[in-house]
């Protein structure tokens, strides 16, 4: 059989970051591509807002945004969706009241809708931050300090989804912010130079709905183009746990070619506290296979666009597959798989407008007539992902 040609979405949170850099140094933005997520449009809408914005279900522009804002003190009331609104933001809020910003609550202290009624004072010279329920916290202090140019120390609490973070450092050392890391500590120093021009990655967390197919399906073969084997990017590294479960690769002029060898030697474990946005394609292909394979490190799912453990646990039902939380001597993922007698219960796949959530279970596709409650939640990262999945879905047939 011969490759299979995929074609990647940019990477939503390499291009919002770049979106953000050169709103706070005043550069033309300029992101031409057809067909971009649904994040970076969010984003690239928030940069021109005057008095109010609502950043939808967009978590990443909404964190990064309310951070800049504050810093310039920028009177804008700020909202969101019902269900962004439920994820975490009391600790950038309070670590951001902590350095003089004042914001009107509408509802609830600590909570979205807010106005910004004054901003950080302008000589504050470092941040403390509790980056623990989220990356995005350390994250915006980063554009913060990379705006003001006066804070020289960072403090924060968890390496949590750290790849994060480093895209972030490496997006703002290309507009002059230095840094140094130290234990729970960033030290930083600004320059002024000329930005060189960015190069957008396609997106290495959309590759793995497809690495799965190629496991489930070992007739399958997938090329992609546009992956950066040194890049930033976090789920990046997940290519070395797919390795693990037998997925070969070579990657040559810009293509990343993929096929899959049947292995037994698995790891009983594998850790995501690094890979978190991974969780449910590694989740859903463990459960396809039938692997007992535990997975720990997962506990941030559960502050997702939903709670991706409760999510996959209401769809991998459907077919008689239980994920089991396990909380004894240390915390870890389960499954447990359907007798012979089963037979699929054709209900609809729930996809609790998480876009990760549907991509991940598709796979099950391949063995079913899947339909799904809300399909085009796919475009938060990945809007053209059904015409892509069905160069898949029409080989297999």
């Amino acid at each position: 059989m011969d490759f299979i040609n995929i074609n990647l979405p940019i990477n939503k949170s390499a291009a919002i970051r770049e979106i953000a850099a050169k709103y706070i140094t005043a550069k033309s933005i300029d992101i031409n591509t057809t067909l971009l997520p649904d994040d970076v449009l969010i984003m690239q809408k928030a940069v021109t807002a005057k008095n109010e914005f609502n950043f939808g279900d967009a978590g990443t522009p909404l964190r990064l945004m309310i951070g800049i804002w504050i810093a310039m003190g920028k009177q804008i009331k700020i909202d969101c969706s019902e269900g962004l609104k439920l994820r975490p933001i009391k600790d950038l809020l309070l670590s951001l009241e902590a350095c003089g910003a004042v914001l009107e609550y509408e509802n609830i202290p600590h909570s979205i809708p807010f106005t910004i009624v004054k901003g950080i004072d302008l000589d504050t010279n470092e941040l403390t931050i509790n980056n623990t329920l989220s990356s995005q916290f350390l994250s915006s202090c980063l554009f913060i300090a990379a705006y003001t140019k006066k804070i020289k120390f960072i403090y924060y609490k968890s390496k949590n989804s750290w790849a994060y973070v480093n895209q972030s450092l490496n997006t703002l050392k290309n507009y002059g912010l230095g840094y140094s890391l130290d234990t729970n500590k960033i030290m930083l120093n600004y320059s002024n130079f000329e930005p060189t021009p960015l190069i957008l990655e396609n997106d290495w967390s959309s590759f793995f709905y497809f690495a799965n197919a190629v496991i489930a399906n070992e007739k399958l073969k997938v090329c992609v183009s546009g992956l950066s084997m040194e890049s930033d990017q976090a789920d990046r590294v997940t290519l070395k746990v797919y390795a693990q479960l037998g997925l070969k690769y070579e990657s040559k002029n810009n293509q990343l070619f993929i096929w899959y060898e049947k292995t037994s030697n698995l790891p009983e474990i594998i850790d995501i506290e690094q890979i978190i946005d991974s969780g449910p394609a590694l989740i859903s292909l463990i459960a396809f296979m039938q692997w007992n394979i535990k997975i720990t490190g997962y506990d941030n799912l559960q502050y997702k666009e939903s709670n991706r453990v409760q999510s996959l646990q209401k769809n991998l039902a459907l077919f008689d597959i239980s994920l089991i939380e396990n909380k004894e001597t240390f915390n870890y993922l389960s499954l447990s798989y359907p007798n012979d007698n089963y037979k699929f219960n054709k209900n609809i796949i729930a996809s609790e407008n998480d876009h990760r959530i549907v991509m991940a279970m598709s796979l099950f596709s391949l063995q079913h007539s899947l339909r799904y409650d809300n399909k085009n939640c796919v475009t938060k990262s990945f809007p053209d992902y059904w015409n892509q999945w069905n160069k898949i879905i029409s080989t297999t047939q």
